[in-house]
This record gives structure tokens, C-alpha cells and sequence, in this order.
């Protein structure tokens, strides 16, 4: 068919695990990665959007640039975040669906769209997807300890303190 953002979003989300460095292993955590990958797709889309306005593949394609902003906006509001949860209380109450179901797809794109003005905000934030396994073991760890392993992977401090903005996102801290 010609499902153009379902492509793009699809491709980007697979793009996701390769970035992240996708191995097998234990899966308590891989619903992280997966929201991760959802993100990716969510940023992808929006990013080529605005690039398409300017400077689309071809000329022809640029009227089609509002439809992968659409598609996103589409995706983030059919998985709305609850307003009166922060995300650490969102995780406290889904940590365990989660670990039991990496790609259920309401939750990981509901996370995903929190996620998502981190990376809109600063793209170079992704480098940091590169270092998501680096540790990743066949023991299952709590997510408290994922993310602390994710952090000691990267080698930059600005990576590190992305990481540690995330681990206090979701109600962890180093201290």
C-alpha cells in the first residue's frame, strides 16, 4: 500500500534498536529500549516534517510534509498522557505491565511523548542511545540499575548527565 508514515515511522522505530545497540538478553528492561524506538519514530516523523517544508527529497513530496506531522500528533493523542501523573508515578504504576509486556504500544507511546521535547529539545541527546547496552546481561536488574549501567557506559559528562536527567525523571537519583 502506500502507507508513506507508517513507512517512515516503522523504519525509524527499527532504526531505534540498531541504535541502541539491540541484544538479547534479559527483557525485565526492554520495554525501555522499546519506548525509546517509539520515540525515535516520533521524532523522526516531526523532524522530517519541518525538513520536508524546505527541502524535501523531491519537489513533489513537499506537499505531503504535514502528513507526517499528522501522523505523529495522531499516534501521541491516541495514547494521551494522564495529566495528574508525573512519570515516576506513571512508572511506579506500570513498571511491573511493562517488564511483563516490553511492546505494549498504549504505554510505550505514552512515555514516548514525555520523552520526546528531551530530544526535540537537544538532537544530539540521542548519541546517548548508542550506550543503552552496552551492559545488558541475561540477569534480570531493576530499572533503577539499568539506568545507572546506562549512564556509567557513556563516555561523554554530557551524556552521563542526560542519563541522570532521565534517571530523576523517573524518580531515581544517584545520591
Amino acid at each position: 500500500g502506500t502507507f508513506w508514515c507508517q513507512f517512515a515511522f516503522q523504519f525509524a522505530h527499527e532504526y531505534g534498536h540498531l541504535i541502541c545497540g539491540y541484544k538479547p538478553g534479559s527483557r525485565n528492561n526492554l520495554w525501555f529500549e522499546e519506548t525509546l524506538c517509539e520515540t525515535a519514530s516520533l521524532f523522526s516523523l516531526r523532524a522530517m516534517s519541518e525538513s520536508w517544508k524546505v527541502k524535501p527529497p523531491y519537489p513533489n513530496w513537499k506537499d505531503y510534509a504535514p502528513n507526517l506531522r499528522k501522523y505523529a500528533r495522531e499516534r501521541i493523542d491516541k495514547h494521551p498522557w494522564p495529566s495528574e501523573l508525573s512519570v515516576a508515578e506513571c512508572y511506579a504504576l506500570h513498571w511491573e505491565a511493562l517488564s511483563k509486556n516490553p511492546t505494549d504500544r498504549s504505554k510505550n507511546t505514552t512515555l514516548a511523548a514525555k520523552l520526546l521535547p528531551l530530544f526535540e529539545e537537544k538532537p544530539e541527546r540521542w548519541a546517548v542511545a548508542a550506550f543503552l547496552n552496552v551492559h545488558k546481561t541475561k540477569d534480570d536488574k531493576t530499572f533503577s540499575r539499568y539506568l545507572s549501567d546506562w549512564g556509567k557506559a557513556c563516555p561523554e559528562p554530557e551524556q552521563k548527565t542526560f542519563v541522570e536527567l532521565l534517571s530523576e525523571l523517573f524518580g531515581f537519583s544517584e545520591s
